[in-house]
C-alpha cells in the first residue's frame, strides 16, 4: 500500500508529558541523518526511563532550505540533565488540531494541508509549533506501515 494518509483532523486534549530535547537547526537532506543521531543520544541517555517507543520532532521554524528542529523522547519522569546539549522540558499541555499519517515521512504533506485547512476554516490560531510523534520504528516496519501523530497546539 503506497502512503496512505488520513487528513481528517480532530481538536484532542493532550497531556503535558516530560521528555528529553535536542535542538538542531539543520538543511532538510540534513533531517534525516540529524534526528536518528538525535534519538540515538537522548535512548542512551534517558535509557529504561523512556516511555516505549514515543519520539517526536517539534519543527520551531522551516523553509524550503532549512529547518529549526527538536528531536525529543517522552520519558517515565522530568529527569534532571546537567550542562550539555540535552534537555528536559515537557511535550503536550495543550489543545492540538490532530491528525494521523500513514506511510512515508515524505507524503506527509498532505495531513499538515488538512490541518491548516481546517485551521483556517474554523477560524482556529495556532498556539505553538507543530509536532510529530512516531509510534513505530522505520528499523521494524516496512515504508508503508509507519504510524506519524500529527499534532497542531491550538487556542
Amino acid at each position: 500500500m503506497q502512503g496512505v494518509t488520513t487528513p481528517k483532523s480532530e481538536i484532542v486534549d493532550v497531556p503535558a508529558r516530560p521528555c528529553l530535547i535536542l535542538s538542531a537547526k539543520v538543511s532538510m537532506p540534513e533531517m534525516p541523518a540529524f534526528l536518528r543521531g538525535a534519538y540515538g543520544k537522548l535512548y542512551g541517555y534517558a535509557g529504561p526511563r523512556t516511555a516505549p517507543r514515543e519520539c517526536f520532532a517539534r519543527y520551531r521554524s522551516w523553509t524550503e532550505d532549512s529547518c529549526e528542529v527538536e528531536a525529543g523522547v517522552i520519558t517515565k519522569d522530568l529527569l534532571e540533565v546537567g550542562e550539555g546539549e540535552i534537555r528536559a522540558d515537557k511535550l503536550g499541555g495543550h489543545r492540538a488540531l490532530h491528525a494521523m499519517h500513514r506511510g512515508p515521512y515524505a507524503q506527509i504533506g498532505p495531513v499538515y494541508e488538512a490541518i491548516q485547512n481546517e485551521m483556517k476554516s474554523k477560524e482556529l490560531k495556532a498556539a505553538g509549533p507543530p509536532y510529530e510523534i512516531y509510534y513505530n520504528d522505520p528499523n521494524q516496519v516496512l515504508e508503508s506501515e509507519l504510524l506519524t501523530g500529527v499534532y497542531w497546539p491550538i487556542e
